[in-house]
């Protein structure tokens, strides 16, 4: 999801791929791009959560995706 709302933007530009798994164990996570809505962004960031336990299952992320996808498109029918 990143990628996408950051349109293309490789994660962790900087670093090599190594490096990236030496960042991400130390709990650094991506920062938010500036065109990805809070709401998506607090979805990625529980979906990146260390222990698996502890990110949220498949429905719940559709059913968040679903659901800021329509406000977008009525909130764009209504501008």
């Amino acid at each position: 999801m990143w990628e996408i709302m950051s349109y293309g933007v490789k994660p962790f530009p900087e670093l090599q791929n190594n490096e990236v798994i030496d960042v991400v164990e130390r709990g650094e996570r991506l920062a938010r791009p500036s065109t990805c809505p809070l709401g998506i962004y607090t979805l990625m960031s529980a979906c990146w959560m260390y222990r698996p336990s502890d990110r949220p299952i498949f429905a719940f992320v559709k059913a968040r995706l679903r659901s800021a996808l329509l406000a977008h498109l009525t909130a764009r029918c209504y501008a």
